[in-house]
């Protein structure tokens, strides 16, 4: 069962409250949360119950539409979708609806097009050179527009296929006119992040395709990133019905009722309130312009704040949230902000556990989409919860500590001495318990491990803080101890917040204030039940605005009339009162809600065509994943039935004689198809099996061919399982698998490409949804025959091949001298000057860069990883030259012999080249332990590498470390100036020198090996790097070490 949520804490709430009842009645539990592990997100979702995000939800389910290998695969291997719950069903099967989920893959990049295009849109003007269609979102360019665009970049034509640029001056209107910084989203650290405009969140991760993020990345000057490319895609609409069963709750479902019914095949049922409703719904207060409306909203808040009672305040954005901030902040009314600016999101759990409280003022943007309570007086609960986790964590985690104490005046009363003294007395003994002894040292293999496994992450020790805080039985002796300490905190704040309780009701209960109608009826209603919640008392008034994107975009002309009619005889202070008014908000609203619903509708039904091809691609897909390898042959011998058929469809016609059919073209095509079947498939034999044609020697024919053909599969399976037992399987699985995966994403640009063409085929009295269906089962027919053939044709290419590792003489033939590689790079760099401007363009960040350690030690990191994640992955951990090609020249190795010297020199890694002798392969060495330290000593020297790779890491991408390397890169005096303070000041000492070793080893460098040849190649050197290289020398062989008068650590002297 998976249970469906709008955002990671209600997932995680919902997993800690119900799940306690559900692990009571033997069910397993589990909880997705954004950044979780690969391991931790399987284990979530092989257990009976999983509370999970719908984002979340449908991109591992893409994920796994990519999977390499079954192992990587997240959901369960078959029949992932059985049963789903989903809370909030209105946001998430309808709001959300409206945009489908997308996985990108990086693709070209012209960070210079998107700047010049910016600038082209700053020179056009609204309505003269575009329109904007704010309903659309989307800006028009008319024709002065393109006149004048095409003179500033200086093209004749904007639509020039080979060098287009509307796309991208489109994109930059629609980023300056639509897309406003603190609505649609904040920049943070310079980079660009989207804001959810449901729940008012920063969405991690998430971009605007089509080359849109990039046009707002160059508008707020922030880094250009590559521009992406649709690798996977699906509509909640498509997702959901995947489940057998599906259904879901909300508070605010009935006004969609024809939409659940349509779409999902769902039926509405209105459960009655568990308590009578209290809530007072207020009349609306309009007003002119905004200026009238924020100070409305301001008067009435610092109204209701000055006797105590609490206030929300709604806003749709966070630049709305941030003026009526300022407004407050000038009335002296003290507020808590929640928007999705990062510093505010981390305080959301305290903000809204004490927003209920005497005099609290709360400024939240989009508060109906957050899904949590607000409890009058204060939520005792959750304030007692964070005080002990204030205690903990700030001993736990001390490099966080700021983050966990909370704001003074927070926690409604200090706590008893007594209880406070219980409460550090549990904290300690649970510090003692859970975090290992630093002070000392392991002794063994066992024991490092012992701490290792005992570091908690945050997220593990947040669960057991939460077991602790509920009722759950439990046998862990410290969980029971917290346990009893949060019970006595909680009846010290309950007493308090039970009292306060009071007073808010006898004031009347919060005061919602909403500063904006929302796109529905329905979003309005959620943000008005953020008060009186199970029978408590409440109010609501929204404070709206002429200006306001609702009657601006889809009121009509009569609200236009009413605007100039009103600004004219009103001063900006007086509310508006109108029957007209109220009506026209009211068929606004519904013209949105209509809108939307179209909007929805034609994502589903465009998605619904895509649907069905989605299906058998990704059945096929999972197939060739989880099948065992005679079922994979199966299919492949299948594939090839189907080619022999198309080759015999495609050159024969029955309804001729036998003497018009060009048999010995089949017989060329079959062959230029399958080398292997040249002696058995020639045009006598085609001929024979042909007999006297028509439709029966057509079908002979292709019995013919289909018998050839699969005998010559049988004996290439052969031909590689002979190479290896079980490498035939996974070849034939990796075949098909990178077929499937190559076509499936070039039918998915073709497809997009397609649904934006075949709209303007209602000009032609035509349906575009018929047109789009009709074409896309035509090039999906095609897609899939080149899947077919192009997996049978790859196999038969595949030849298995044999790697050996290079020896000393072979290396030697490989590299030539110095000379001959100084003439090589000449040549090579003469050649760039020669490319064409486009291809220079994209070498100009290589051509800069000079041969220097720090770009072999970022090589070699790069490098390293790589061979981990593919070791990881259970793959063969090589990479090939020709893979690392372009890393080579970011490093500044751009000839063979400069390349094979770098990998020579590498202490852990092995060079292997084929059989064949037309690659080179880099990988690890073999990591062999000499006894009798045993098996221990390995894998503590792997630990110290890591450790060593990790601080290298951590230095490159230390500003201040670089420059340091850059002014002694300059200047070896300096350098070898303070290594001598270093050493002679400090003391150097064995261990130092085996540390040192070990931080050039993890930069890919042999240091007794590199000094080596600079020895040998001295006078070549300046005096100064000679004598760099004579004082490492001694400092490396040095064996007892000098002992100086004051001390350092280890780190700090390899550091310096």
């Amino acid at each position: 069962v998976h249970v469906v949520t709008v955002n990671d804490y209600l997932a995680r709430r919902d997993a800690e409250w119900v799940g306690q009842p559900l692990r009571f009645l033997g069910l397993t539990v589990g909880v997705i949360q954004g950044g979780m592990a690969p391991e931790q997100r399987k284990k979530a979702y092989r257990c009976d119950v999983t509370y999970v995000t719908n984002s979340e939800l449908g991109f591992d389910y893409l994920r796994d539409q990519m999977a390499p290998s079954p192992g990587d695969l997240c959901l369960r291997e078959r029949d992932p979708f059985q049963f789903a719950v989903v809370d909030e069903v209105d946001s998430i099967l309808i709001d959300e609806a409206r945009t489908p989920l997308i996985i990108s893959g990086t693709a070209s990049s012209n960070p210079e097009k998107y700047e010049v295009a910016r600038e082209v849109a700053k020179a056009l003007r609204k309505r003269v050179h575009y329109k904007v269609d704010e309903k659309a979102r989307n800006c028009v360019l008319i024709e002065e527009g393109v006149v004048a665009a095409e003179k500033l970049v200086n093209k004749d034509d904007l639509f020039d296929p080979q060098d287009p640029w509307f796309p991208f001056i489109v994109n930059a209107l629609n980023a300056k006119e639509l897309y406003v910084k603190d609505k649609q989203y904040i920049v943070k650290k310079k980079e660009v992040m989207i804001v959810d405009e449901f729940t008012g969140r920063v969405m991690e991760g998430r971009r605007w395709s089509n080359g849109l993020h990039q046009a707002i990345e160059a508008k707020e000057g922030a880094k250009i990133q590559a521009e992406s490319v649709t690798l996977a895609s699906i509509s909640y609409q498509s997702l959901f019905r995947l489940f057998n069963k599906l259904g879901g709750m909300t508070g605010t479902a009935f006004t969609e009722a024809k939409e659940f019914d349509q779409i999902y095949k769902l039926k509405t049922v209105v459960v009655p309130a568990n308590r009578d409703r209290k809530r007072e719904d207020l009349d609306d207060q309009v007003y002119v312009d905004d200026i009238g409306k924020w100070k409305a909203v301001a008067r009435d808040v610092e109204r209701f704040h000055s006797v105590g009672r609490p206030v929300l305040i709604g806003t749709t954005n966070v630049e709305n949230s941030e003026i009526i901030a300022e407004l407050l902040d000038a009335l002296g009314v003290p507020y808590q902000l929640l928007n999705a600016k990062p510093e505010n999101v981390a305080r959301e759990t305290e903000i809204i556990a004490a927003s209920g409280r005497k005099y609290a003022v709360t400024i939240a943007t989009n508060m109906a989409g957050r899904g949590t309570d607000i409890l009058l007086g204060g939520n005792c609960s959750m304030m007692a919860r964070m005080q002990l986790r204030e205690k903990l964590y700030v001993e736990l985690f001390p490099m966080k500590r700021a983050a966990w104490i909370m704001p003074e005046g927070f926690y409604p009363v200090d706590l008893s001495e007594s209880v406070m003294t219980k409460v550090e007395e549990a904290v300690r003994t649970t510090i003692s318990r859970w975090k290992p002894s630093v002070s000392e040292k392991p002794t063994s293999l066992d024991a490092a491990a012992r701490i290792v496994d005992s570091e908690l992450t945050e997220l593990e020790v947040e669960e057991r803080l939460s077991l602790a805080c509920e009722k759950a039985p439990t046998e862990d002796e410290t969980v029971k101890l917290l346990r009893s300490v949060y019970q006595l905190i909680l009846a010290e704040f309950k007493d308090f917040t039970d009292l306060e309780k009071q007073e808010v009701v006898a004031l009347g209960g919060l005061y919602v204030v909403g500063t904006e109608r929302h796109e529905s009826r329905r979003i309005d209603n959620q943000l008005r039940g953020r008060c009186a919640r199970q029978g408590d008392p409440g109010d609501t008034r929204f404070f709206l605005s002429l200006n306001d994107s609702i009657f601006r975009i889809f009121g009509g002309e009569s609200i236009k009339n009413m605007m100039g009619m009103l600004s004219l005889s009103r001063s900006d202070d007086t509310p508006l009162e109108s029957g007209l008014l109220s009506n026209s908000l009211e068929e606004a609203q519904k013209k949105v809600e209509n809108y939307f619903y179209s909007v929805r509708k034609n994502v589903f039904e465009y998605d619904d065509v895509m649907d069905t091809q989605r299906q058998i691609v990704y059945g096929l897909r999972r197939q060739a994943l989880i099948d065992d390898d005679e079922s994979i042959r199966k299919t492949m011998r299948e594939f090839s039935d189907r080619n022999m058929d198309d080759f015999v469809d495609g050159n024969i016609n029955e309804s001729k004689p036998l003497t018009d059919w060009n048999l010995e073209k089949l017989a060329e095509n079959v062959c230029i198809y399958c080398d292997q079947l040249k002696k058995s498939v020639t045009a006598e034999a085609l001929v024979e099996a042909a007999g006297s044609g028509g439709p029966a020697g057509k079908e002979s024919l292709k019995n013919f061919l289909r018998k050839a053909a699969v005998e010559a599969f049988d004996e290439k399976i052969e031909t590689i399982e002979a190479s290896g037992k079980g490498l035939s399987g996974l070849v034939t699985r990796q075949v098909l698998l990178m077929q499937l995966d190559n076509f499936w994403q070039q039918h998915l640009k073709n497809m997009d490409f397609m649904k934006t063409g075949v709209t303007l085929r209602a000009y032609g009295q035509k349906n575009p949804l018929t047109e789009y269906k009709l074409e896309g089962y035509q090039v999906f027919l095609k897609m899939m025959s080149r899947v077919r053939r192009n997996a049978v044709y790859n196999l038969f290419l595949f030849t298995p091949r044999k790697l050996k590792p290079l020896t000393a003489d072979r290396l030697e033939e490989l590299i030539p001298d110095r000379q001959t590689r100084r003439r090589q790079l000449q040549q090579l760099q003469a050649m760039k000057k020669q490319a064409p401007e486009w291809a220079r363009d994209s070498q100009a960040e290589t051509d800069g860069k000079k041969l220097s350690t720090v770009n072999l030690a970022r090589l070699a990191l790069n490098v390293r990883q790589l061979l981990r994640a593919r070791e990881e992955l259970g793959e063969l951990a090589l990479a090939g030259f020709g893979e690392l090609r372009d890393s080579f020249s970011r490093a500044g190795l751009l000839t063979l012999g400069d390349q094979l010297r770098w990998a020579k020199s590498c202490a852990d890694f092995e060079l292997l080249e084929d059989d064949s002798g037309q690659e080179i392969y880099v990988g690890f060495r073999s990591r062999t332990v000499s006894m009798p330290a045993g098996e221990g000593q390995s894998k503590l020297e792997l630990a110290d590498e890591k450790a060593a790779e990790e601080a290298v890491q951590n230095a490159l991408n230390d500003e201040d470390f670089m420059q340091t390397i850059d002014d002694y890169t300059q200047s070896p005096e300096a350098f070898l100036q303070k290594m001598k303070e270093s050493a002679e000041q400090e003391g150097w000492t064995p261990e130092d020198v085996r540390r040192l070793r070990g931080m050039y080893k993890a930069s890919g460098v042999d240091i007794d090996v590199m000094l080596a040849e600079m020895d040998e190649a001295s006078e070549n050197l300046p005096p100064a790097q000679q004598e760099v290289v004579k004082y490492m020398k001694e400092l490396l062989a040095t064996d007892s070490g000098t002992e100086a008068p004051v001390k350092k650590e280890l780190e700090e002297k390899v550091k310096l």
